[in-house]
């Protein structure tokens, strides 16, 4: 581990907020089976934390947990649940600087957007702690004089809730905060790319005095705990930011115990600029954009050659010269032999691609790479400093299927 993330890891620690055991019923623990899964700073390819690798088992306990705690959480005040979450929020807020160290170290981004990650995840939890005061039934005038009908909200039950790499503290307070506002109780899982941020999270949740089993997290084995969690009739909803297929299969499986699901799926966003655009101002706000929301793609370096790759689809790509990117993760995954340079490496990070061509073409800052092949493979999800150019051939019908890619 390099010097300065030792030191941030050793800031961390002193403070209680580098958790490595997954929280269930109040308790930290290790997977079952001992398993730990290697988290890395993906800056520097270094590994910060070995942290507890769970799956079924763990995740039926933790829910069993969650259940238990809902008896009596569900049953507590608005005006205790509201004093709880704010005092979360103040936790969260005085361990700011921390907290977005945590965030940049093991997810990647720039400190500055860290700490706006953590103004903008902790106003989940404010906001929260408000309307809990403010959940309101209703009189609705009755048939018969004497007759009074009213609706009372009442919580749901244990909650599920499944979160990305991307925004690793403020997908976990966006679902977790409401939760807990109207009564109900959680099981988080976050991505095993990104689970000390909401370990750190859980932790502050106790120190704010939020009862035992009213947080739990479980991370390592997605597949086994989300099979888990939609397994379980004591989970009565499930909440999950991340990839559509992962979404079906959340929403197919909710239905045999018929629970309530909230998903928010992935997919592309293209921008389209057409002829009589301003480049200028449509590569400025795109690039902006790209570079704010980070990146879903993965490189890798130092291999003999670079592939992209769709769902098993390789295209060789044949260079001697490409530009490092700062931060990419997830489904497009691109392979070169790097031959790194030291000046103004950081500012060569855009990449086009052009189809519909006799042959496709990267370029970035001059940098020409030729692509072998004569088809073109649509990816499901690209997001982050990849930046996605194709040709369109329109025609009048069926448009809008033809600007996805």
């Amino acid at each position: 581990m390099s010097t300065d993330a030792h030191n941030i890891a050793s800031q961390l620690n002193s403070s209680g907020l580098l958790r490595t055991q997954g929280l269930i019923g109040g308790k930290w623990q290790d997977a079952y089976d001992g398993k730990t899964i290697k988290v890395y700073n993906p800056s520097t390819g270094e590994s910060i934390a070995d942290v507890a690798c769970m799956g079924g088992r763990e995740t039926n306990d933790a829910i069993s947990s969650a259940f238990d705690a809902f008896k009596s959480w569900s049953k507590t005040t608005a005006a205790e649940r509201s004093k709880l979450l704010r005092k979360w929020y103040d936790l969260l807020m005085a361990h700011k600087e921390e907290l977005a160290q945590l965030i940049t170290l093991e997810q990647g981004k720039p400190l500055k957007e860290s700490l706006g990650e953590i103004n903008y995840s902790a106003g989940f939890i404010e906001f929260a702690s408000e309307e809990a005061k403010r959940i309101y039934g209703d009189i609705i005038p009755a048939p018969q004089s004497d007759r009074r009908l009213f609706v009372l909200k009442q919580p749901v039950g244990v909650v599920g809730a499944i979160t990305p790499w991307n925004f690793p503290l403020a997908m976990i307070t966006r679902k977790v905060g409401p939760a807990l506002a109207c009564g109900c109780t959680v099981v988080i899982k976050p991505s095993e790319l990104t689970p000390l941020t909401a370990l750190a999270a859980a932790e502050l949740s106790i120190q704010a005095g939020i009862p035992a089993g009213v947080v739990n997290v479980v991370m390592g084995n997605a597949p086994d705990i989300g099979d888990a969690l939609i397994a379980s009739p004591q989970v009565r909803k499930i909440t999950f930011t991340g990839s559509t297929a992962v979404g079906k299969k959340l929403m197919a499986g909710s239905a045999e115990t018929v629970k309530k699901v909230s998903l928010e799926l992935g997919g592309n966003a293209p921008c389209i600029v057409f002829d009589d655009a301003d480049l200028d101002v449509a590569v400025k706000g795109t690039d902006e954009e790209i570079a704010d929301l980070q990146t879903h793609a993965v490189l890798v370096a130092n291999q003999p050659n670079w592939k992209f790759m769709s769902d098993g689809i390789s295209v060789r790509v044949d260079t001697e010269q490409f530009v490092p990117i700062r931060k990419i993760t997830g489904f497009l995954r691109l392979y070169m032999e790097l031959k790194l340079h030291k000046e103004n490496v950081a500012q060569k990070m855009v990449l086009f691609l052009v189809a519909n061509q006799p042959n496709w073409k990267f370029m970035s800052d001059g940098i020409s790479v030729r692509v072998d092949t004569e088809q073109f493979v649509p990816i499901r999800k690209i997001t982050g400093f990849l930046r996605l150019y194709m040709e369109l051939k329109l025609h009048k019908e069926n448009v809008a299927q033809k600007m996805v890619l």
